[in-house]
């Protein structure tokens, strides 16, 4: 996860960053919302608050989900899923272990995330420089598009193998106590 977490981050400050440091190059007039082809349908002012809504509403969900994936492994009370009976019948330890996987793909889907704010700030950059839609932004939003079921299919499949490795765990423990 440390490889996950560094990227993350990475791509974090690269969005915020990038985009602080092109502002000042920016035309007067900057696309402020595109339609589902990724071509500019409403224009604005330049002002750092508009340039910076789309970092900053990454920045938000980023922060965001990794506060929930932080909480979550001590919370296991907040988890909705099928064998949620057999995660709280679960000692700490492992519900900790089952929830962490929960976590660690909060943490991989800001990596998708990340990738299509960066993707649709650069798709913004170039609408305002051509006065066009962009092909960048249509792609980061395809990109986040097609992920997004690989990772709520992955959450599903990490989660209850992990749920069916712990419950064996407990129950076997509970055999052998008995």
């Amino acid at each position: 996860m440390r490889l996950v977490h560094a990227a993350n981050a990475t791509l974090l400050i690269t969005l915020l960053g990038v985009s602080m440091y092109v502002y000042p190059e920016l035309p007067e007039r900057i696309p402020l919302h595109f339609g589902a082809d990724g071509t500019p349908d409403r224009w604005g002012g330049r002002t750092l608050l508009s340039w910076m809504t789309l970092p900053l509403i990454g920045s938000a969900t980023v922060v965001l989900t990794y506060v929930i994936g932080w909480m979550l492994p001590e919370r296991p009370h907040w988890v909705n899923m099928s064998d949620r009976r057999k995660l709280l019948e679960l000692p700490a330890p492992l519900q900790r272990h089952v929830i962490g996987g929960v976590a660690n793909m909060l943490f991989i889907l800001n990596l998708t995330l990340l990738l299509m704010f960066c993707g649709m700030q650069y798709g913004a950059w170039e609408s305002a420089h051509t006065g066009v839609g962009s092909k960048a932004m249509l792609a980061g939003v395809i990109f986040a598009l097609a992920g997004m079921p690989f990772i709520t299919i992955g959450v599903i499949v990490t989660t209850q193998r992990r749920m069916d490795a712990a419950w064996r765990e407990y129950t076997t423990g509970l055999a052998d106590a008995g």
